[in-house]
């Protein structure tokens, strides 16, 4: 089990979109440290070495980030 602080900061500021089938989250920069963001990205490089869909729209490559959604 992965334990990360930010990603419970995230569910409780970030409601859920669905994208093609997959509920994903949008990190609004605002609310997160440089070093949360980090954390994140982390948890999900993780969820990819599980094969998990990604679940954060802001670390998705630039050709499928949905556009208005800020690249961290």
């Amino acid at each position: 089990m992965y334990y990360c602080p930010p990603l419970i900061k995230l569910i409780e500021t970030s409601p859920s979109v669905r994208v093609n089938g997959t509920l994903m989250r949008i990190i609004r920069k605002e609310l997160f440290t440089d070093e949360e963001i980090e954390e994140l990205r982390e948890f999900e490089n993780y969820r990819k070495s599980l094969g998990r869909e990604p679940s954060i729209m802001n670390f998705l490559p630039d050709d499928i980030r949905p556009k208005g959604i800020p690249k961290l």
